[in-house]
C-alpha cells in the first residue's frame, strides 16, 4: 500500500459503514480489513527504517557508535547523536556571536574571510541560532579595512537588498582594484630604490648630489674650479651674486662687499662670462692680475700721467 493510504483521510475513505446498534458485525469486519492493510504498510515502513538505521550506523566511527547502541529506529539513533554532538552551551553561543561581530579581514583574502564568517554561521545554525544573509554581510562589512571604505559606503547606501552571491562578487572586484592600486604605487618606488642603489655602488653618490667646492685664488678664480649644479651664479655689472663662498682673508684685493651681499668692482670680460682658470688682463695698462676697474692708471688724469 502506498504511503498516502496511511493518512487519516485515506483510512476514512475506506470505511463505508458507521457503527450503529444493529450493524456491529458488519462494522467490525470492515475495520479488520482496513487494519490488515495498515499492518502491511507498517511492516514495509519497518523494513525501510531498518535499512536507514543500518546506513546511519555505517557512517559512524567506533566511538560514535557507542551513542546509538540500543536505538530501535533510525529516529532514536538520530536523536541520540544530536543530543551529544549538536548540544551547545549558552557560553559557546555567546562566544560565536561575539566572534562573528568582531571578525576582521586582516591579511586574508576576501574568499578566506567570507569562508571564516560562514563557518561561524554554520556553527550557530547547529546550535539553533539562525543568522540571515543580511546579518552575515553586515558582519563582513564591519571587518573590512579602510581600503574598502568606498565599496562599504556603496553597499550600505543601497535601497534594495542584494544576494550574498552578488555581495561576494562586489567585494572580489574591490579587492582586485585595491591590489592594482597598491601595485601601481609599489613599482615606481622599487625602481627608484634600485636606481639609487646602483648609482651609489658605481659612483659613490648618494640620493642627493654633493655640491662642488669653489676655490678662489688671489687672482680671482682657481684654475681647477668649475661651476656646480647646486650653485646659482649670475654676473652683472659690478656685482657677483648667487650661492657664494666668501673668499679667504686677503683674497680679492681691491674688491669690496656691496650692500646687496655681492662684490663690487668686478666686471665681466669682453667675451662674456669669465672662464675659470684664466688670469684677467687690464685693458688700460695691459698688465695681468687685475682688470681695468681696479687699474691705478684709470683714476690718474692725463696731465698727471704725462708728467
Amino acid at each position: 500500500m502506498a504511503a498516502s493510504s496511511l493518512k487519516i483521510e485515506g483510512l476514512l475513505g475506506m470505511v463505508t459503514l458507521r457503527l450503529k446498534d444493529d450493524n456491529f458485525l458488519k462494522w467490525r469486519y470492515q475495520i479488520e480489513s482496513v487494519l490488515e492493510e495498515v499492518t502491511a504498510a507498517y511492516k514495509e515502513w519497518l523494513r525501510a527504517d531498518k535499512a536507514l538505521l543500518s546506513f546511519l550506523i555505517a557512517t559512524l566511527s567506533d566511538d560514535a557508535i557507542e551513542y546509538v547502541i540500543g536505538s530501535k529506529t533510525a529516529r532514536d539513533a538520530w536523536l541520540s547523536l544530536s543530543d551529544h554532538y549538536a548540544t551547545v552551551s549558552r557560553a559557546l553561543i555567546s562566544h560565536l556571536k561575539t566572534e562573528l561581530q568582531t571578525a576582521q579581514k586582516g591579511g586574508d583574502s576576501i574568499d578566506k574571510f567570507l569562508l571564516c564568517l560562514k563557518r561561524i554561521k554554520d556553527q550557530l545554525s547547529v546550535a539553533g541560532i539562525s543568522i540571515s544573509d543580511d546579518d552575515l554581510m553586515i558582519a563582513a562589512l564591519n571587518g573590512l579595512p579602510s581600503e574598502y571604505d568606498m565599496i562599504k559606503t556603496v553597499l550600505i547606501a543601497r535601497d534594495t537588498s542584494i544576494s550574498f552571491k552578488d555581495f561576494r562578487t562586489q567585494l572580489l572586484a574591490a579587492e582586485q582594484s585595491a591590489e592594482s592600486r597598491l601595485s601601481a604605487l609599489h613599482t615606481p618606488m622599487v625602481a627608484m630604490i634600485g636606481h639609487t642603489s646602483s648609482g651609489s655602488l658605481n659612483t659613490g653618490a648618494g640620493i642627493l648630489p654633493t655640491p662642488s667646492t669653489v676655490l678662489v685664488s688671489p687672482s680671482g678664480f682657481h684654475a681647477n674650479a668649475r661651476p656646480s649644479g647646486s650653485m646659482s651664479t649670475s654676473f652683472g655689472r659690478g656685482r657677483f651674486s648667487g650661492n657664494r663662498s666668501f673668499p679667504p682673508r686677503g683674497d680679492f684685493q681691491g674688491y669690496r662687499p656691496s650692500h646687496g651681499g655681492g662684490f663690487q668692482g668686478f666686471r665681466p670680460s669682453p667675451g662674456g662670462f669669465p672662464k675659470f682658470g684664466v688670469v684677467p688682463e687690464c685693458q688700460i695698462c695691459n698688465k695681468r692680475g687685475h682688470t681695468a676697474v681696479n687699474c691705478y692708471h684709470r683714476n690718474v688724469s692725463p696731465q698727471h700721467s704725462a708728467s
